[in-house]
């Protein structure tokens, strides 16, 4: 549990692994807000971190979510009855699933089989009357002139929500950039499976970037400055991989052809970043699901879907 600038708290940066899960962040203003929770699994730790912060059940009035993915909301349920004052707030598109996570549960276990349930725990219901539906534009108040606003950020998924604080000028990027790892722009971007949009998600990634944010809070690898043209480098990150995709799948659209193939030399570039960098390579397990995402896109859209139009800062290159 560290402080990463001023009331912003990561209590726990999740786990480095095969299933890797979200960190939680913590913000306080004279009320505070848990910023994704994690897993049921890993989240019976946080009460004892927020006891120690000073933060009771009164105090936390909102569980934010990015996204309802398992590893970023699987705990909701859970803590939302440890927190009865504590509204969650989620993106309308994914409302309905907090109330009813049967779909949830059943997506969870399409993607990861039944080591993702073991991995993650139960997901359980959150109250209908404690949820709070947004779709970009609204404002957290957390009192004391803290707040965050809400922008409505789809790519990786339709129901993407990030948030920008205004006190430390971060925002909390959910999964909309994929992972930070040890200083390196992502080689491959978080295109996790079923619903990657690229179109969305460049779109997404400009729209943070007309905050002229000093700082990313990042899901998966937490506290990142100086961010001047990551988002533009993302966007070229997104687009490259695409046409890769592209190219492999006209030449086998199966992914026992194209995601082995895109996975080495995926590997071999990370590698190569990370020595430029003079650090050891970080773990690149999550490449084949965002191979796996770009193919989803190409099936959905189509091999001959125009994306020249996404090129250039801006897009009007």
């Amino acid at each position: 549990m560290c402080q990463l600038a001023a009331g912003v708290y990561l209590i726990d940066p999740g786990l480095v692994g095969r299933l890797s899960v979200s960190g939680v962040y913590l913000v306080m203003g004279e009320r505070a807000a848990l910023v994704d929770v994690g897993p049921t699994k890993r989240a019976v730790a946080i009460p004892e971190r927020l006891r120690d912060l000073g933060v009771d059940a009164g105090k936390l009035a909102y569980i934010v979510l990015t996204h309802i993915h398992a590893d970023h909301a699987g705990a909701a349920g859970y803590l939302s009855q440890l927190y009865p004052e504590a509204r969650v707030v989620v993106h309308q598109a994914g409302a309905r699933h907090l109330i009813d996570p049967s779909k949830l549960i059943e997506g969870t276990r399409a993607v990861y089989g039944d080591e993702g349930e073991e991995h993650y725990g139960p997901i359980m219901a959150v109250r209908s009357e404690r949820v709070m539906a947004m779709t970009g534009g609204e404002v957290i108040d957390l009192g004391g002139g803290r707040r965050l606003r809400v922008i409505d950020t789809p790519g990786h998924s339709a129901h993407h929500l990030s948030f920008y604080d205004e006190w430390t000028r971060g925002i909390f990027i959910g999964d909309s950039m994929g992972a930070y790892q040890c200083g390196l722009d992502p080689v491959v971007p978080g295109s996790t499976p079923p619903l990657f949009d690229v179109f969305a998600a460049v779109s997404s990634l400009r729209k943070m970037a007309s905050f002229a944010p000093q700082r990313f809070y990042y899901a998966h690898g937490g506290l990142r400055e100086n961010v001047d043209g990551v988002p533009e480098r993302v966007v070229d990150a997104i687009l490259t991989w695409a046409e890769l995709v592209r190219q492999a799948m006209r030449d086998d659209p199966s992914p026992a052809g194209v995601i082995p193939l895109l996975h080495a030399r995926a590997t071999e570039q990370l590698r190569s970043a990370a020595s430029a960098c003079g650090i050891a390579a970080p773990t690149s397990d999550d490449i084949p699901l965002s191979l796996a995402g770009l193919m989803g896109f190409f099936d959905k859209f189509g091999l001959d879907v125009d994306l020249t139009s996404l090129r250039g800062a801006n897009g009007n290159g």
